[in-house]
């Protein structure tokens, strides 16, 4: 049910893909044919054999940053930069998981409530491109993202895969990047924990300033 809660509130146009193991690339799907409720988004989760991703809403709950295995940005050095940065818009926890095989890294912003997507992507990429860090595909993206606005058509947030599913190598990192736990339940605790930490204020600020920004560029 919680899993279900944070990740299943934008039910269509998921993704999923078979699960290639440690050696070969993920052929990633967008299905249009049906939603992900509750239940079966579940049932995808535990199945070992497949991978299942999800996109955002207009609103949401949380952010993610996502770091390649051969990005600069993969060692602890940097990803204690990174949080340094977002404290900078009161995001002051998040939750550090191995994503796959692969190797690389996704970094977890948990809100304590739902906020407009669209103006945290915009709160995230300013955050952190005015103090350094550049996103590019395969070193550095986020989630969700600056998308644009369809005028004649529907343009969705990209899609990401959901975390500590069976088989894939995913699980939950200490500081230093050493696996701590795999299990949900540690993953929802920690979760849980992190939202109730963040300077709401602090951020609810932020949002206000990345999204009159980005208006006034336009």
């Amino acid at each position: 049910r919680r899993l279900c809660e944070i990740f299943g509130q934008h039910p269509w146009d998921f993704i999923q893909a078979p699960n290639p193991g440690p050696h070969s690339a993920t052929q990633w799907k967008t299905i249009t044919d049906y939603p992900l409720r509750p239940r079966v988004l579940w049932a995808k989760w535990q199945d070992p054999d497949q991978l299942i991703g999800v996109r955002f809403n207009s609103q949401t709950r949380y952010g993610l940053l996502d770091i390649d295995a051969k990005s600069a940005y993969c060692n602890a050095e940097a990803i204690a930069q990174i949080r340094a940065a977002l404290e900078t818009i009161g995001i002051v926890r998040t939750l550090l998981i191995r994503s796959s095989h692969s190797g690389g890294l996704h970094l977890y912003i948990p809100l304590p409530e739902p906020v407009k997507t669209f103006d945290l992507a915009v709160a995230l990429h300013e955050c952190l491109t005015a103090q350094g860090f550049q996103f590019q595909n395969g070193q550095l993206e986020q989630f969700p993202n600056v998308k644009t606005y369809g005028n004649e058509r529907i343009v969705h947030y990209n899609g990401h895969r959901l975390p500590l599913q069976p088989h894939t190598s995913s699980c939950l990192l200490d500081d230093d990047l050493n696996p701590i736990s795999d299990r949900l339940a540690d993953f929802l605790h920690q979760w849980q924990q992190a939202a109730l930490q963040q300077d709401l204020n602090e951020l609810l600020h932020a949002l206000k300033i990345g999204r009159d920004n980005h208006r006034k560029r336009h």
